[in-house]
């Protein structure tokens, strides 16, 4: 299962929130690849767990088989053997992220990915499922686990 460090907020609209301030049925912030357009998008699950494979990518702390999104929906990961693994393998399949590849965040600018470091120790992460399949954490698109959406 991917993951995202407790510490890291999540993008819903002009705020942001706290995992633990977010409910299934709240609005969050997530990109709609038909319109091309950071809309909001309902939660439909929430996940919290201990996590202790994460790195700190600049400053966002993800777990290692965590997708990040392009705008076309391309997708990256630390390790794309278990992001492969923890997605529906029919709708992504991951590409290794590395120093220089370009993040979209929810204001439309890009960050350019400078470091990625093992974040050590166990900590307490979520991830969640939205209609829209992705949302933005720390203003960083990712993927929701679409197995759960599916289940």
């Amino acid at each position: 299962m991917s993951y995202i460090h407790e510490s890291m907020l999540i993008n819903a609209g002009s705020e942001t929130v706290s995992i633990d301030d977010l409910s299934i049925g709240d609005m969050v912030s997530g990109w709609n690849i038909i319109t091309g357009v950071v809309e909001l998008t309902e939660v439909t699950n929430i996940i919290i767990a201990d996590s202790s494979t994460n790195y700190k990518v600049n400053d966002f702390i993800i777990s290692e088989d965590q997708l990040l999104l392009d705008l076309s929906m391309g997708v990256y990961s630390i390790n794309p053997s278990t992001g492969f693994n923890a997605y529906t393998t029919d709708e992504y399949t991951p590409n290794q992220l590395i120093v220089g590849y370009v993040m979209f965040r929810t204001d439309g600018t890009r960050e350019t990915i400078n470091s990625i470091v093992a974040h050590a120790g166990t900590h307490r992460s979520y991830t969640i499922c939205t209609n829209l399949t992705n949302f933005f954490a720390d203003n960083k698109l990712v993927a929701s686990n679409t197995q759960w959406i599916r289940a």
